[in-house]
Formats: C-alpha cells, sequence, structure tokens
C-alpha cells in the first residue's frame, strides 16, 4: 500500500511594488501671472509605495517654448510659456522605484501677460477733480485691455485708486483735495490684471478760482474799457512733487 502523499500549496506570491500609474489629467488653464499655465489633476494609483511628486511639462502646439514644474498635489502651476502660444499639458507621478508614463494630454489653452504701461498721462484740474488722459498701450500677450487704473498721489503718498471699466483714455477723478498738488499714474487692465504703471504726471494743482470782484466798465466810442478787482488765489503754488 502505497504511502499517502501530503500535498501543500505554496503561499500566494506578494504583489509587486511598483512606479505609479499614469495620473488621470485634469483641466489646464491660463495662470495668473504672465507666461503661465495651472494644470490640475488626480493621482492613479501609487504602486504601493507612496508618490512623492508629480511633474506636469507643458509643450505648444504652435512653437512656443517648452515649460515644466513638479509638486506634491494638485494643481501645479508651470512658468516661462510663451505669451499668446496655443498649450496643452501633461503629468507624471514619481516615487522610489521611478517615475510613471505621462498622462493623457490637457486641453489646450492660451497664456497671456500683463498690459504694457500706458503713456503721456496728463491732467486737467476741476472742483475737487482732476481729468486725466493718457495714451494707451500694447495690449500684450493676446489679450485686449479692458479698463484702467489710475492713481493718485498726494506728496509722494498713494491715495485711493480709481477703476475704469471701460477702454476711454480720459476719465474724472474724483475725490481729491482742493488746494492741493497731485500727480497720476495710470495703469491698463486685461484678463490677467492691472499692468506696469505709467509714469507719473506733472503736478496737477487742484481747485476752481473764486469770482472777480467789483466789476466796473466805462463806455467810450466802439470800446469799452473793463476794471475788475482780482480774486485772491484759492489754490496753493503747485509743488514739486513727482510722484
Amino acid at each position: 500500500m502505497l504511502a499517502g502523499i501530503l500535498l501543500v500549496a505554496a503561499p500566494p506570491a506578494a504583489f509587486a511594488n511598483s512606479v505609479p500609474n499614469a495620473p488621470i489629467i485634469g483641466v489646464a488653464i491660463r495662470g495668473a501671472g504672465s507666461g503661465s499655465g495651472s494644470v490640475e489633476f488626480s493621482p492613479n494609483g501609487d504602486g504601493g509605495v507612496g508618490i512623492s511628486s508629480f511633474t506636469a511639462k507643458c509643450t505648444s502646439t504652435n512653437g512656443g517654448a517648452t515649460g515644466s514644474a513638479g509638486g506634491t498635489a494638485s494643481p501645479i502651476l508651470v512658468s516661462s510659456l510663451t505669451n499668446g502660444k496655443v498649450y496643452t499639458c501633461r503629468v507624471t507621478a514619481t516615487n522610489a522605484l521611478g517615475t510613471s508614463a505621462p498622462s493623457n494630454p490637457s486641453n489646450t489653452f492660451v497664456p497671456i501677460s500683463f498690459p504694457d504701461a500706458p503713456t503721456a498721462v496728463s491732467g486737467v484740474p476741476g472742483n475737487k477733480r482732476a481729468t486725466v488722459t493718457w495714451t494707451a498701450p500694447a495690449s500684450n500677450g493676446g489679450s485686449a485691455i479692458t479698463g484702467y487704473l489710475v492713481t493718485p498721489y498726494l506728496s509722494g503718498v498713494e491715495k485711493q485708486s480709481s477703476v475704469f471699466n471701460t477702454t476711454a483714455t480720459t476719465q474724472t477723478v474724483v475725490g481729491l483735495a482742493n488746494t492741493q498738488s497731485y500727480t497720476f499714474t495710470v495703469a491698463a487692465i486685461n484678463l490677467v490684471s492691472s499692468g506696469t504703471r505709467s509714469a507719473p504726471s506733472s503736478p496737477i494743482l487742484i481747485g476752481l478760482p473764486t469770482a472777480p470782484t467789483n466789476l466796473s466798465a466805462v463806455a467810450s466810442p466802439g470800446r469799452a474799457t473793463v476794471k475788475w478787482i482780482a480774486p485772491r488765489p484759492t489754490v496753493a503754488r503747485p509743488s514739486r512733487d513727482t510722484s
């Protein structure tokens, strides 16, 4: 009689650790700063040893510079992109064993920049106000100018700015103090934010003179001689403030 044979099943093999799976791509949009993009994604398996970092790489479909950036979570901001060019992005995940394959490509987006500074800022004073005029700058980076930020300065100190949501290049700033000399800067606004501020205007003395007094006239053939007493100045001599 044959002795019985005892069969013992081998223990199941342990799952091997590996590099992460490719992340799941989300939405890519232009970033908050000039020449940047913000890339969203989701992890898709860490290979059993945890993900240490992610890398987003954005490439242009029409000749812009390639940019990449790392991070530990979504979203990742990628800088050094070319304004006005079309981009798409992919994301990889890295753990102690290596780096995943790239994700699927994102949607396309176009980075844009801040507008240039306006030029030739000047102003005409009024009663507690000034009418400020400037020359529009280049829009820059594929985003049209949508408005302007006008900022008064008094003795070199910045005062409350006024935002004008229009492309008109002449605007009235109110709430100023009579008898004071102000300078003004102007910055253009586009979809990114306001751009660089202009050089300051020449000092503008705010206020209107009072009416002359003691008006009289003496008639003579074909003419009249008119006399009056000039009003006292209601505003001080302009300061040398160049802020």
